[in-house]
């Protein structure tokens, strides 16, 4: 990851929000995966309809080094999308994972 955005998981997001100008806030519930962790990257929510992890390996697919991997549903499901297997290949790929 890139000195920046070292420097905005840091500082948090309300920080950061305001100093944007109040500009770029992902209005979504977001679960944190690994409890105490932050990150910070260029995001991109994908999309996974039905409960399916089709997109899920799509999005994988894309990551560049240093994303920050966002999946979403139209309807919240008491599914997983994401597993070890899957957090493991994003890691790889050099995904931040928070």
């Amino acid at each position: 990851m890139s000195e920046p955005y070292d420097e905005l998981a840091r500082l948090g997001t309300a920080t950061v929000f305001e100093a944007s100008g109040r500009e770029g806030l992902v209005d979504l519930d977001l679960h944190q995966v690994i409890p105490g962790s932050r990150a910070a990257g260029p995001a991109g929510p994908f999309a996974a309809p039905r409960a399916t992890i089709l997109m899920v390996h799509a999005a994988i697919d894309r990551l560049e080094a240093g994303d920050v991997l966002v999946l979403t549903m139209p309807e919240p499901k008491p599914v997983a999308l994401l597993g070890e297997l899957l957090a493991t290949q994003a890691k790889v790929k050099g995904a931040r994972l928070c």
